[in-house]
């Protein structure tokens, strides 16, 4: 036995109590520890009887008095309960006020664990339509266990809806799924689920995306549906396919078993169907009748390529000199049942129909005005707009590698729109127009405004101070600015012809030119087109050839067939005419998810948050005095966001 089992031994004797001391000490920490006391219930939450159908019949106001009447007859705490539950109602119904004053009453009482979480869900609620951060802070650490099941649900709803409210859509759908466990009614549940859709719509594809396939829970398998239903929007059998497949993987899926995930399936193919009534408003006679047949002429040659039977109805109105004016064509539409009417052409007579925030029957003018009300609901505006050209020669500059321009374009209110847009977006994309000139639209030599943003005028200065200083001629050379990558040029044809060959001689030989559409007439020309060889520019699919899906092939080839002249003449409002018509039955869509787009005749189609149509173009160059596709340029210039 070793020396320190010695010491023990010589140690005092140890007595009976002190055995028995050890002995409880050993039973205590072997014994399981003791299990916590069952949570607390929840309280039963008892209001009047008229207050609960008041309240189902959506009467918040007076089912929110009956509740306050009840208060009155029970003491505290339950009082100051029943004053916040009032209190929730009165938000509920929109009384703001009635809702301070009752959430100020029930301060007396606070310290009771369910006066305060009800406290804290009103002060919440107040809150979220000014202030979803401030909501959110309130809301994120609760709601306290013991809360009534229906303080809960309201609790965890008023959560999910700050998470929206402060971009945190994928969390939202975390709290709606734990809400959906306390729903016992159809009405609840039916509800929550589409709270829940609508958290779903407001998460980005990319995130969206990268989120599937996810576990295989209920939160991952609502994130499955909204990935199937949004990915497939624009493909109504792709996306009846995704969704079946969807409902085999999840059989037992509160939106499979509650029929929803059918009935966004059914919805969602509902809407890529056609209007059952069109109506069209072009001017057909006066000085734009060219036009107007023009456009015309392309939406019928994409309007007869739908089967018959899947038609709409169509009428076509004259807004031109001998027939109705715009606005008297749209209420006649309207009254004559269309579902959407498409046009006018002409900033003038879109300007008498743009007087409405919501529209009675959606309209898609062939237009833009800066005179239509912002978001405006059921207004949508597609044109051919030369800004759409600027941002999308931006684009092609900066794919090509170049970020630093010169620009010139014309002195007048379309060369302004051009160089704002052009200078913005390619601002947004890291790079810089270091000088602009704008030259007289009806000249024939543009010397003074090419050698201003090339710098020759500056190098002429520094020549004839030079001379004057040593008082002899000296040998001189012209030298441009060597900071420049490109020169950006906004010019009809007839001007692009002079302006592309002056460039190269004012010294711009091997600085690229990139353009807009403007400069190429639209139809083959290489004699007149040869001194603009080597001219970078943004097209129209139609022009380049690069309308790779079947039906644009067949739509395109059905025109230039049928209206040779015209196609050769106008092919860019024949393409016009033919989108117009092609947009008629995924708009609703595609203003619903900006993201999505559509290949079209005059560009790849999106629409923004005001309903504004936008153009992704094509790269192409002048060769030979030909139009040709940039090979290296795939995808549509200007829609993408910039890198």
């Amino acid at each position: 036995m070793s020396s320190s089992g010695g010491a023990a031994n010589r140690s005092a004797p140890v007595t009976a109590a002190a055995v028995a001391a050890a002995l409880a000490l050993l039973v205590s920490a072997c014994a399981p520890p003791t299990p916590p006391g069952p949570p607390p219930k929840p309280e039963r939450v008892t209001l009047p009887q008229a207050a609960l159908t008041a309240r189902d019949e959506g009467r918040y106001a007076d089912a929110a008095g009956l509740v306050e009447q009840a208060a009155a007859g029970v003491s505290s705490p339950q009082a100051q309960r029943l004053l916040l539950r009032a209190g929730l109602l009165y938000e509920r119904a929109g009384d703001a006020a009635n809702a301070r004053r009752l959430l100020q009453s029930a301060s007396a009482a606070r310290g009771d664990t369910t006066v305060d979480a009800l406290a804290t869900l009103l002060e919440a609620r107040l809150a979220l339509p000014e202030d979803g951060a401030r909501a959110l802070k309130l809301l994120r650490n609760g709601p306290p266990e013991g809360l009534p099941q229906p303080d809960h649900e309201q609790w965890l709803r008023t959560l999910a809806r700050a998470q929206v409210d402060q971009s945190m859509p994928l969390q939202a759908v975390d709290t709606l799924v734990r809400r959906g466990k306390l729903l016992d009614t159809e009405a609840g549940k039916a509800d929550n689920q589409a709270q829940l859709w609508h958290a779903l719509n407001t998460i980005p594809m990319d995130t969206l995306r990268s989120h599937v396939p996810g576990k295989p829970d209920i939160a991952g398998g609502w994130l499955e549906l909204a990935y199937a239903v949004r990915n497939n929007r624009l493909d109504a059998d792709a996306l009846s396919k995704a969704v079946n497949d969807w409902i085999d993987r999840y059989p037992q899926h509160p939106a499979t078993t509650s029929g929803f995930a059918a009935k966004r399936r059914d919805a969602a193919v509902r809407t890529l169907q056609p209007p059952s009534r069109l109506a069209v408003l072009l001017p057909l006679t006066g000085a734009l009748a060219d036009y107007g047949r023009a456009v015309e002429r392309g939406f019928l040659a994409a309007y007869y390529q739908t089967p018959a039977d899947q038609r709409p109805a169509l009428h076509i109105y004259d807004v031109g000199k001998a027939g109705m004016n715009s606005f008297a064509a749209y209420r006649d539409a309207v009254e004559n049942g269309a579902d959407l009417v498409i046009g006018p052409l002409s900033k003038h007579a879109l300007q008498r129909i743009t007087v409405w925030g919501n529209y009675p029957v959606p309209l898609l003018a062939l237009n833009r005005v800066s005179s239509a009300p912002d978001h405006a609901t059921g207004l949508y505006q597609f044109g051919l707009a030369p800004e759409d050209d600027a941002v999308a020669a931006a684009a092609l500059a900066t794919r090509l590698g170049y970020r630093r321009a010169v620009s010139l374009t014309p002195d007048n209110d379309w060369g302004q729109r051009i160089e704002t847009a052009f200078r913005k977006a390619l601002a947004d994309r890291g790079g810089r127009v270091l000088e602009h000139a704008a030259y007289p639209p009806d000249a024939d030599d543009f010397s003074d405004a090419i050698t201003a943003v090339l710098n020759l005028d500056a190098s002429a200065r520094r020549y004839r101070q030079l001379r004057s200083t040593l008082h002899r001629d000296i040998n001189y050379q012209p030298r441009r600015r060597q900071d420049v990558q490109f020169v950006f040029m906004a010019a009809l044809p007839s001007k692009a012809r002079l302006l592309r060959p002056q460039i190269r001689f004012h010294h711009g030989i091997g600085l690229p030119v990139i353009a807009t559409s403007h400069a190429y007439s639209g139809h083959d020309d290489p004699e007149a087109d040869q001194d603009m060889n080597g001219l970078d520019l943004v097209e129209i699919p139609w022009l380049t050839g690069s309308t790779q899906a079947p039906p644009l092939k067949t739509i395109q080839s059905a025109a230039t067939h049928a209206w040779p002249k015209l196609a050769t003449s106008q092919p860019r409002l024949m393409a016009l005419g033919a989108d117009a018509y092609r947009l008629a039955a995924p708009l609703d869509v595609l203003a619903a998810e900006p993201t999505l787009s559509i290949p079209g005749l005059t560009g790849r189609l999106a629409v923004d948050g005001n309903g504004v149509i936008h153009r992704g173009l094509d790269g192409a160059r002048i060769d030979g005095g030909h139009l040709k596709p940039l090979p290296d340029i795939s995808e549509p210039l200007g829609l993408s966001a910039p890198q």
